[in-house]
Protein backbone atom coordinates (compact mmCIF):
# COMPACT_ATOMS: atom_id res chain seq x y z
CA UNK A 1 0.00 0.00 0.00
CA UNK A 2 1.25 3.32 -0.73
CA UNK A 3 1.15 6.23 1.70
CA UNK A 4 0.11 9.37 0.50
CA UNK A 5 1.12 11.87 2.84
CA UNK A 6 -1.50 14.31 4.18
CA UNK A 7 0.34 17.51 2.95
CA UNK A 8 0.10 15.99 -0.37
CA UNK A 9 -3.74 15.61 -0.17
CA UNK A 10 -4.21 19.48 1.34
CA UNK A 11 -1.95 20.81 -1.92
CA UNK A 12 -4.07 18.91 -4.32
CA UNK A 13 -7.26 20.16 -2.24
CA UNK A 14 -6.00 23.78 -2.39
CA UNK A 15 -5.27 23.43 -6.11
CA UNK A 16 -8.97 22.30 -6.79
CA UNK A 17 -9.79 25.86 -5.08
CA UNK A 18 -11.82 24.50 -2.24
CA UNK A 19 -11.63 23.11 1.15
CA UNK A 20 -13.06 19.15 1.40
CA UNK A 21 -16.02 18.51 3.97
CA UNK A 22 -14.92 17.53 7.24
CA UNK A 23 -16.46 14.19 6.82
CA UNK A 24 -14.51 13.98 3.69
CA UNK A 25 -11.20 14.39 5.44
CA UNK A 26 -12.41 12.45 8.44
CA UNK A 27 -12.69 9.54 5.71
CA UNK A 28 -9.13 10.26 4.25
CA UNK A 29 -7.51 9.94 7.91
CA UNK A 30 -9.04 6.57 8.49
CA UNK A 31 -8.49 5.18 6.00
CA UNK A 32 -4.72 6.49 5.97
CA UNK A 33 -1.81 3.88 7.28
CA UNK A 34 -0.64 5.05 10.42
CA UNK A 35 2.87 5.26 10.65
CA UNK A 36 5.47 6.99 13.28
CA UNK A 37 6.08 9.73 11.17
CA UNK A 38 2.55 10.44 10.92
CA UNK A 39 0.83 9.12 13.44
CA UNK A 40 1.05 12.64 15.86
CA UNK A 41 -0.59 14.96 12.61
CA UNK A 42 -3.06 12.63 12.11
CA UNK A 43 -3.81 12.66 15.88
CA UNK A 44 -3.83 16.60 15.63
CA UNK A 45 -5.80 16.95 12.73
CA UNK A 46 -8.45 15.17 14.71
CA UNK A 47 -8.80 17.08 17.30
CA UNK A 48 -9.51 20.32 14.76
CA UNK A 49 -12.05 18.32 13.09
CA UNK A 50 -13.56 16.72 16.17
CA UNK A 51 -13.66 20.33 18.11
CA UNK A 52 -15.46 22.18 15.12
CA UNK A 53 -17.67 18.74 15.01
CA UNK A 54 -18.80 19.46 18.43
CA UNK A 55 -18.76 23.39 18.27
CA UNK A 56 -21.33 22.77 15.31
CA UNK A 57 -23.78 20.26 17.29
CA UNK A 58 -22.26 17.74 14.51
CA UNK A 59 -22.60 14.79 17.27
CA UNK A 60 -22.07 11.83 14.92
CA UNK A 61 -19.03 13.38 13.16
CA UNK A 62 -17.87 14.07 16.53
CA UNK A 63 -17.91 10.55 17.23
CA UNK A 64 -16.61 9.25 14.59
CA UNK A 65 -13.23 11.50 15.12
CA UNK A 66 -12.76 10.13 18.60
CA UNK A 67 -13.28 6.23 17.34
CA UNK A 68 -10.66 7.36 14.50
CA UNK A 69 -8.22 8.47 17.45
CA UNK A 70 -8.82 5.12 18.91
CA UNK A 71 -6.88 3.09 16.51
CA UNK A 72 -4.31 6.12 15.88
CA UNK A 73 -3.17 5.82 19.79
CA UNK A 74 -3.51 1.93 19.97
CA UNK A 75 -0.70 2.43 16.92
CA UNK A 76 1.29 4.34 19.35
CA UNK A 77 0.86 1.85 22.33
CA UNK A 78 1.17 -0.94 20.77
CA UNK A 79 4.54 0.48 18.92
CA UNK A 80 5.91 1.76 22.47
CA UNK A 81 6.22 4.95 20.89
CA UNK A 82 7.28 8.20 23.54
CA UNK A 83 3.63 8.60 24.55
CA UNK A 84 3.92 12.56 26.22
CA UNK A 85 4.47 13.32 22.73
CA UNK A 86 0.78 12.11 22.24
CA UNK A 87 -1.00 12.23 25.66
CA UNK A 88 -2.24 16.50 25.37
CA UNK A 89 -4.21 15.37 21.72
CA UNK A 90 -5.46 12.43 23.00
CA UNK A 91 -7.14 13.77 26.11
CA UNK A 92 -8.52 16.60 24.40
CA UNK A 93 -10.73 13.21 22.30
CA UNK A 94 -11.35 11.37 25.83
CA UNK A 95 -7.92 9.31 25.37
CA UNK A 96 -6.57 9.04 28.78
CA UNK A 97 -3.20 7.47 28.03
CA UNK A 98 -1.99 5.72 31.12
CA UNK A 99 1.54 7.83 31.94
CA UNK A 100 3.63 4.67 32.11
CA UNK A 101 2.24 1.57 29.79
CA UNK A 102 3.46 -0.69 32.13
CA UNK A 103 1.24 0.35 35.44
CA UNK A 104 -2.06 -1.05 34.48
CA UNK A 105 0.30 -4.81 33.26
CA UNK A 106 1.22 -4.59 36.77
CA UNK A 107 -1.92 -4.48 38.06
CA UNK A 108 -3.63 -6.91 36.26
CA UNK A 109 -0.70 -8.98 37.08
CA UNK A 110 -1.85 -8.60 40.72
CA UNK A 111 1.72 -6.81 41.58
CA UNK A 112 0.13 -3.84 43.54
CA UNK A 113 -2.67 -5.87 45.23
CA UNK A 114 -2.27 -5.42 49.41
CA UNK A 115 -3.97 -8.79 49.15
CA UNK A 116 -1.01 -10.87 47.30
CA UNK A 117 1.08 -10.91 50.14
CA UNK A 118 -1.60 -11.90 52.84
CA UNK A 119 -2.73 -15.11 50.87
CA UNK A 120 0.55 -15.96 49.53
CA UNK A 121 1.01 -18.31 52.38
CA UNK A 122 -2.27 -19.98 52.09
CA UNK A 123 -2.19 -20.72 48.73
CA UNK A 124 1.84 -22.48 49.47
CA UNK A 125 -0.40 -24.79 52.24
CA UNK A 126 -3.61 -25.17 50.07
CA UNK A 127 -1.72 -27.20 47.41
CA UNK A 128 -1.35 -30.89 48.18
CA UNK A 129 2.14 -31.74 48.62
CA UNK A 130 3.14 -28.35 47.05
CA UNK A 131 2.15 -29.45 43.48
CA UNK A 132 2.78 -26.52 40.94
CA UNK A 133 -0.40 -27.96 38.60
CA UNK A 134 -2.73 -28.23 41.26
CA UNK A 135 -5.07 -25.30 40.54
CA UNK A 136 -4.72 -26.12 36.67
CA UNK A 137 -5.70 -29.55 36.81
CA UNK A 138 -8.03 -29.41 40.47
CA UNK A 139 -11.92 -30.16 38.92
CA UNK A 140 -14.34 -27.70 40.52
CA UNK A 141 -17.56 -28.41 41.78
CA UNK A 142 -20.43 -26.88 43.57
CA UNK A 143 -23.17 -26.26 46.21
CA UNK A 144 -26.10 -24.36 46.02
CA UNK A 145 -26.19 -22.69 49.54
CA UNK A 146 -29.33 -20.54 51.30
CA UNK A 147 -27.32 -17.12 51.05
CA UNK A 148 -29.37 -15.82 48.05
CA UNK A 149 -31.52 -13.20 48.77
CA UNK A 150 -33.41 -12.32 45.61
CA UNK A 151 -35.50 -14.77 42.87
CA UNK A 152 -33.42 -15.67 40.32
CA UNK A 153 -30.11 -15.46 41.48
CA UNK A 154 -28.66 -17.97 43.23
CA UNK A 155 -25.28 -18.41 45.36
CA UNK A 156 -23.14 -21.39 45.05
CA UNK A 157 -20.15 -22.49 47.26
CA UNK A 158 -17.27 -23.85 44.73
CA UNK A 159 -15.43 -26.59 46.14
CA UNK A 160 -12.40 -28.64 44.98
CA UNK A 161 -10.82 -32.01 46.21
CA UNK A 162 -8.09 -30.93 48.67
CA UNK A 163 -6.80 -34.57 49.70
CA UNK A 164 -6.33 -38.06 48.59
CA UNK A 165 -9.33 -38.90 51.09
CA UNK A 166 -11.51 -37.05 49.06
CA UNK A 167 -12.07 -34.45 51.17
CA UNK A 168 -13.35 -31.20 49.97
CA UNK A 169 -12.27 -27.52 50.40
CA UNK A 170 -14.21 -23.97 49.80
CA UNK A 171 -12.47 -22.13 47.46
CA UNK A 172 -14.87 -19.22 46.61
CA UNK A 173 -18.04 -18.34 45.79
CA UNK A 174 -20.49 -18.30 42.19
CA UNK A 175 -23.15 -16.09 42.47
CA UNK A 176 -24.99 -17.04 39.17
CA UNK A 177 -27.95 -15.21 37.44
CA UNK A 178 -30.80 -17.21 35.43
CA UNK A 179 -31.58 -16.30 31.79
CA UNK A 180 -35.07 -15.85 32.78
CA UNK A 181 -34.55 -13.76 36.23
CA UNK A 182 -35.41 -9.91 36.21
CA UNK A 183 -32.17 -9.16 37.61
CA UNK A 184 -30.03 -6.75 35.67
CA UNK A 185 -25.94 -6.33 36.04
CA UNK A 186 -25.22 -2.76 35.46
CA UNK A 187 -21.69 -0.36 35.19
CA UNK A 188 -20.59 2.00 36.75
CA UNK A 189 -17.52 4.55 36.02
CA UNK A 190 -15.68 8.12 36.63
CA UNK A 191 -16.47 7.77 40.10
CA UNK A 192 -15.23 6.86 43.33
CA UNK A 193 -16.97 3.85 44.63
CA UNK A 194 -15.96 1.70 47.98
CA UNK A 195 -17.80 -0.77 49.78
CA UNK A 196 -20.05 1.81 51.59
CA UNK A 197 -21.11 3.22 48.40
CA UNK A 198 -22.38 -0.13 47.40
CA UNK A 199 -23.72 -1.19 50.56
CA UNK A 200 -26.45 2.29 50.97
CA UNK A 201 -26.86 2.07 46.88
CA UNK A 202 -28.43 -1.77 47.88
CA UNK A 203 -26.81 -3.48 45.27
CA UNK A 204 -27.18 -7.23 45.90
CA UNK A 205 -23.46 -8.10 43.86
CA UNK A 206 -20.79 -5.33 42.97
CA UNK A 207 -17.60 -6.09 42.20
CA UNK A 208 -14.83 -3.55 40.61
CA UNK A 209 -14.62 -4.09 37.05
CA UNK A 210 -11.48 -2.78 34.34
CA UNK A 211 -9.22 -1.71 36.16
CA UNK A 212 -7.88 2.36 37.32
CA UNK A 213 -4.67 4.00 36.27
CA UNK A 214 -5.37 7.07 38.67
CA UNK A 215 -7.83 8.79 40.67
CA UNK A 216 -11.75 8.40 39.41
CA UNK A 217 -10.67 6.94 35.64
CA UNK A 218 -10.36 3.75 34.48
CA UNK A 219 -7.18 2.34 32.55
CA UNK A 220 -8.90 1.00 29.55
CA UNK A 221 -11.81 1.81 27.37
CA UNK A 222 -14.43 2.40 29.37
CA UNK A 223 -17.96 4.02 28.33
CA UNK A 224 -20.90 4.01 30.48
CA UNK A 225 -24.32 5.25 29.18
CA UNK A 226 -23.07 6.79 25.82
CA UNK A 227 -20.59 8.86 27.71
CA UNK A 228 -16.76 8.02 27.39
CA UNK A 229 -14.79 7.87 30.68
CA UNK A 230 -11.53 6.42 29.01
CA UNK A 231 -11.14 5.69 25.23
CA UNK A 232 -8.06 4.16 25.88
CA UNK A 233 -7.67 1.07 24.12
CA UNK A 234 -4.96 -1.31 25.02
CA UNK A 235 -3.03 -3.05 22.66
CA UNK A 236 -2.87 -6.85 25.51
CA UNK A 237 -5.83 -7.06 26.33
CA UNK A 238 -8.36 -8.65 24.53
CA UNK A 239 -12.42 -9.21 26.16
CA UNK A 240 -14.77 -6.55 25.36
CA UNK A 241 -17.47 -6.26 27.74
CA UNK A 242 -20.97 -4.68 26.07
CA UNK A 243 -23.86 -4.28 29.01
CA UNK A 244 -27.45 -4.05 27.17
CA UNK A 245 -30.50 -4.80 28.52
CA UNK A 246 -28.95 -5.55 32.03
CA UNK A 247 -27.72 -8.77 30.28
CA UNK A 248 -24.05 -9.13 29.37
CA UNK A 249 -21.76 -9.96 26.00
CA UNK A 250 -18.27 -10.50 25.67
CA UNK A 251 -16.70 -10.29 22.46
CA UNK A 252 -13.24 -11.91 21.95
CA UNK A 253 -11.49 -8.78 20.02
CA UNK A 254 -8.29 -10.88 19.40
CA UNK A 255 -7.12 -11.22 15.86
CA UNK A 256 -4.25 -13.78 14.76
CA UNK A 257 -2.50 -12.12 11.65
CA UNK A 258 -1.54 -14.67 8.51
CA UNK A 259 2.37 -14.03 10.27
CA UNK A 260 1.23 -15.07 13.75
CA UNK A 261 1.63 -11.50 15.33
CA UNK A 262 -1.74 -11.19 17.55
CA UNK A 263 -3.42 -7.68 18.22
CA UNK A 264 -6.78 -6.00 18.80
CA UNK A 265 -9.06 -6.37 16.52
CA UNK A 266 -9.84 -2.71 15.85
CA UNK A 267 -13.16 -3.28 13.37
CA UNK A 268 -14.66 -4.58 16.21
CA UNK A 269 -13.49 -1.70 18.48
CA UNK A 270 -15.08 0.41 16.62
CA UNK A 271 -18.47 -0.69 15.87
CA UNK A 272 -19.11 -1.47 19.35
CA UNK A 273 -17.63 2.01 20.63
CA UNK A 274 -19.97 3.95 17.71
CA UNK A 275 -22.52 2.36 18.64
CA UNK A 276 -22.17 2.97 22.63
CA UNK A 277 -21.61 6.77 21.89
CA UNK A 278 -24.62 7.02 19.65
CA UNK A 279 -27.13 4.97 21.12
CA UNK A 280 -26.25 5.55 25.10
CA UNK A 281 -24.57 1.76 25.54
CA UNK A 282 -22.11 0.87 27.68
CA UNK A 283 -18.67 -1.32 27.07
CA UNK A 284 -15.61 -1.85 28.68
CA UNK A 285 -12.27 -3.82 28.41
CA UNK A 286 -10.16 -5.86 30.40
CA UNK A 287 -9.01 -9.40 29.80
CA UNK A 288 -10.23 -12.11 28.48
CA UNK A 289 -9.72 -15.37 30.09
CA UNK A 290 -12.06 -18.31 28.47
CA UNK A 291 -13.59 -18.05 25.14
CA UNK A 292 -15.74 -20.84 24.02
CA UNK A 293 -15.62 -23.04 27.16
CA UNK A 294 -11.40 -23.04 27.10
CA UNK A 295 -8.48 -20.95 29.47
CA UNK A 296 -7.04 -18.64 26.43
CA UNK A 297 -4.42 -17.40 28.93
CA UNK A 298 -0.88 -19.03 28.30
CA UNK A 299 0.95 -20.28 31.50
CA UNK A 300 3.15 -17.81 31.52
CA UNK A 301 1.06 -14.98 31.65
CA UNK A 302 0.84 -14.34 34.71
CA UNK A 303 3.65 -14.88 37.42
CA UNK A 304 1.66 -13.16 40.69
CA UNK A 305 -0.34 -14.59 43.20
CA UNK A 306 -3.73 -13.25 44.39
CA UNK A 307 -7.43 -13.44 45.20
CA UNK A 308 -9.07 -13.77 41.07
CA UNK A 309 -12.42 -12.46 40.61
CA UNK A 310 -14.53 -13.02 37.19
CA UNK A 311 -17.28 -12.07 34.96
CA UNK A 312 -18.60 -15.49 33.36
CA UNK A 313 -21.59 -16.35 31.08
CA UNK A 314 -22.16 -19.82 31.07
CA UNK A 315 -23.15 -21.81 28.27
CA UNK A 316 -27.35 -22.17 28.93
CA UNK A 317 -27.25 -18.33 29.00
CA UNK A 318 -27.52 -17.07 32.51
CA UNK A 319 -24.24 -14.65 33.72
CA UNK A 320 -22.83 -14.05 37.18
CA UNK A 321 -19.43 -13.24 39.18
CA UNK A 322 -16.89 -15.79 40.28
CA UNK A 323 -15.06 -15.04 43.42
CA UNK A 324 -11.50 -17.50 44.37
CA UNK A 325 -10.90 -16.16 48.01
CA UNK A 326 -7.28 -18.46 47.33
CA UNK A 327 -4.15 -16.99 45.71
CA UNK A 328 -3.72 -17.70 42.29
CA UNK A 329 -2.65 -16.26 38.91
CA UNK A 330 -4.42 -15.26 35.65
CA UNK A 331 -3.83 -18.47 34.11
CA UNK A 332 -5.03 -20.94 37.19
CA UNK A 333 -7.76 -18.80 37.33
CA UNK A 334 -8.53 -19.23 34.03
CA UNK A 335 -8.24 -23.22 34.11
CA UNK A 336 -10.31 -23.21 37.39
CA UNK A 337 -13.20 -21.77 35.52
CA UNK A 338 -12.82 -23.75 32.53
CA UNK A 339 -13.48 -27.05 35.21
CA UNK A 340 -15.97 -25.20 36.90
CA UNK A 341 -19.41 -27.09 36.80
CA UNK A 342 -22.42 -25.60 38.29
CA UNK A 343 -25.99 -27.26 38.63
CA UNK A 344 -24.20 -29.06 34.94
CA UNK A 345 -23.50 -25.48 33.62
CA UNK A 346 -20.25 -24.64 32.42
CA UNK A 347 -18.38 -21.52 31.94
CA UNK A 348 -18.23 -20.64 28.21
CA UNK A 349 -16.76 -17.16 28.33
CA UNK A 350 -15.04 -15.02 31.06
CA UNK A 351 -12.78 -12.03 31.19
CA UNK A 352 -11.08 -10.83 34.56
CA UNK A 353 -12.18 -8.16 37.06
CA UNK A 354 -9.66 -6.15 38.68
CA UNK A 355 -8.44 -7.54 43.09
CA UNK A 356 -5.45 -5.50 42.60
CA UNK A 357 -5.31 -2.06 44.75
CA UNK A 358 -8.84 -1.03 43.95
CA UNK A 359 -10.44 -3.99 44.99
CA UNK A 360 -14.15 -3.71 45.89
CA UNK A 361 -16.53 -6.40 46.26
CA UNK A 362 -19.46 -7.91 48.22
CA UNK A 363 -23.00 -9.49 48.59
CA UNK A 364 -25.82 -9.53 50.32
CA UNK A 365 -27.13 -12.65 52.39
CA UNK A 366 -30.21 -13.19 54.08
CA UNK A 367 -28.34 -13.15 57.65
CA UNK A 368 -27.01 -10.34 57.59
CA UNK A 369 -27.80 -6.13 56.95
CA UNK A 370 -23.93 -6.33 56.11
CA UNK A 371 -23.09 -7.27 52.36
CA UNK A 372 -20.00 -10.17 52.10
CA UNK A 373 -17.21 -8.28 52.00
CA UNK A 374 -14.53 -9.56 49.40
CA UNK A 375 -12.65 -6.66 48.90
CA UNK A 376 -9.43 -5.04 50.45
CA UNK A 377 -11.69 -2.84 52.88
CA UNK A 378 -14.43 -0.87 52.90
CA UNK A 379 -12.74 1.75 52.80
CA UNK A 380 -10.87 1.35 49.71
CA UNK A 381 -12.38 3.14 45.93
CA UNK A 382 -12.43 2.05 42.26
CA UNK A 383 -13.21 3.94 39.19
CA UNK A 384 -15.10 0.76 37.73
CA UNK A 385 -17.93 -1.07 39.35
CA UNK A 386 -20.08 -3.70 38.10
CA UNK A 387 -23.19 -4.62 40.51
CA UNK A 388 -26.48 -6.85 40.25
CA UNK A 389 -29.62 -5.28 41.31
Amino acid sequence: MIYTPISIIYDKTRAAGSNPPAENRLNVIENSAVTEKNAKSLLIELVGLYEKAAASGKRDLARKCQTAAIKIVLFVAKNKLEIEGFKENAGKLGIKIPSAQSNWKKAFAGSYSTNALIQKAAANTFSPGGRQDFYTTAAVDSKETDEQVKEGMAVYDLQVICDESGALRSIGKAIVVSGQSMLKLGYLAGEPVSYNTAKQRNYLVFASANYTSIKNTPATLSIKGGKPHNLYLSPDMHGLVIIKNGRPKIINIKKVNQDGAVEVDYAKVQEATETALAEGGTVFQTNLIVYNGQSIVPPAGSEKRDVRRALVIFDDGSFGIVNFSESITLYELSKLLESTQVEGKQVATAVNLDTGGCNVGGYRVKTSPEPRNWGNNTKVETSTLLFIR
